[in-house]
C-alpha cells in the first residue's frame, strides 16, 4: 500500500544467523530423510518394538515364577451368595 514497500528481492533477512539455520537444518534433514525413504524409519522403530515387548514378556515369566499366584490376585470379584440369591429370585 503505497510506493515505499519493500520488494522481496531487495528484502535484508538478518534473522537468520548460523544458529537459526543449523537449528533449521537439524529438524530439516530427519524430516526429508523420512519422507524419501520411510522405510528404514520404520525398521527402527519395529527393531525397538519388538525388543522391548520381548523384555517385557521375559520379565512377565520371571515374575510369574517367583509367585505363582500372582495373576490370581487380580481376577474378577468373587460374587457373594446373598447376591446370586436375589438375581436367581428375579429370574424365577
Amino acid at each position: 500500500f503505497g510506493n515505499s514497500c519493500v520488494l522481496p528481492i531487495e528484502a535484508v533477512y538478518d534473522d537468520a544467523r548460523p544458529r537459526e539455520v543449523f537449528i533449521a537444518a537439524c529438524f530439516l534433514v530427519p524430516i526429508i530423510a523420512i519422507g524419501f525413504y520411510p522405510q528404514l524409519a520404520m525398521n527402527v522403530y519395529d527393531v525397538t518394538t519388538v525388543a522391548l515387548n520381548t523384555q517385557l514378556r521375559h520379565s512377565y515369566s520371571q515374575i510369574s515364577q517367583a509367585d505363582s499366584n500372582i495373576y490370581a490376585r487380580f481376577s474378577d470379584p468373587k460374587i457373594l451368595e446373598s447376591e446370586v440369591a436375589s438375581v436367581s429370585a428375579i429370574v424365577k
